[in-house]
């Protein structure tokens, strides 16, 4: 469906996040949404392993959104009877002082391996415990890029703490994403250290 007040001319393509070697037919592949209009399409996927899953987005473009994110519908095909595992992990966790110093930034990357399994509705929550007291000090939900992580896919997590809200000392940082369908469950758990009298106020300490 076309929100806007004007008409647009839709692209679509397929873009294959496994494995899989596919074709998908679109039928029409370009065509114009006038305003408040909505616009049936066909897909038909081909693929040389009748046995593989096909995971992949539809994802639709238009000229005068030149530069916004495309909208995209998730594909997900399996093959009766198959059986999957998660191969999904955290990586990249990082926490950065904002040019302020009035916030810690944290990020981190949830990455799906291509033979693994999708994973639909994902939350998030990021933790922080003062390690000497073991007091719970932070406790929120975050911010992912994509709401649903699919086999050779990655989803982005963002979040943050008022810098003030923390005192000089070591804290357990515990990262959390799952999903609502799909049973995902991942946690990443680091120390950061936090010295206001050198010049690198915040540090992650990997735990092994």
């Amino acid at each position: 469906v076309n929100p806007t007040a004007k008409s647009l001319s839709i692209s679509t393509k397929f873009n294959l996040t496994n494995d899989n070697r596919v074709k998908a037919i679109i039928k029409p592949k370009r065509f114009k949404l006038a305003a408040g209009s909505s616009k049936r399409i066909s897909v038909e996927f081909k693929s040389k392993n009748k046995k593989a899953p096909i995971y992949g987005y539809l994802q639709f473009t238009t000229k005068k959104s030149k530069g916004a994110t495309p909208a995209t519908i998730p594909v997900i095909l399996l093959p009766e009877g198959i059986k999957q595992k998660h191969q999904a992990k955290i990586s990249d966790f990082k926490a950065v002082l904002t040019a302020a110093g009035s916030r810690i930034q944290f990020t981190a990357n949830a990455i799906s391996g291509k033979k693994g399994k999708e994973s639909l509705y994902l939350s998030s929550s990021l933790s922080l415990t003062d390690l000497e007291s073991g007091l719970l000090v932070f406790n929120q939900k975050g911010s992912l890029s994509t709401e649903h992580l699919l086999p050779g896919n990655s989803a982005q997590f963002k979040g943050g703490i008022d810098f003030d809200k923390l005192d000089d000392g070591v804290y357990t940082v515990l990262l959390k994403i799952g999903s609502e369908e799909g049973n995902l469950s991942i946690a990443n758990k680091v120390n950061m250290v936090i010295n206001r009298d050198i010049a690198q106020k915040i540090k992650l300490v990997i735990n092994e």
